[in-house]
């Protein structure tokens, strides 16, 4: 399924290593977006996660990031823009 492939842009997923947030990841690269999500404290997690992602054929980066620290998520947002 390819919902996503024609647009432009990376999805951004806060969060992304959780339950609901690693399916929404999957999802997403599923149906052709590249993504960009964070993670607080899992870097085995988040390196699974971002392996599933390029098996579909999809950039990822994943941000260790605390979303409470305001400057560090608006420079993630960024990072992910670029």
């Amino acid at each position: 399924m390819a919902d996503f492939s024609s647009r432009t842009g990376v999805a951004f997923v806060a969060g992304g290593t959780g339950g609901i947030g690693a399916a929404v990841v999957r999802m997403l690269a599923e149906r052709g977006s590249d993504v960009a999500f964070t993670y607080r404290t899992s870097q085995a997690g988040a390196d699974a996660l971002a392996a599933e992602v390029k098996a579909y054929g999809r950039q990822v980066l994943a941000l260790r990031l605390d979303l409470g620290d305001e400057r560090a998520t608006a420079e993630a947002v960024a990072e992910a823009s670029d």
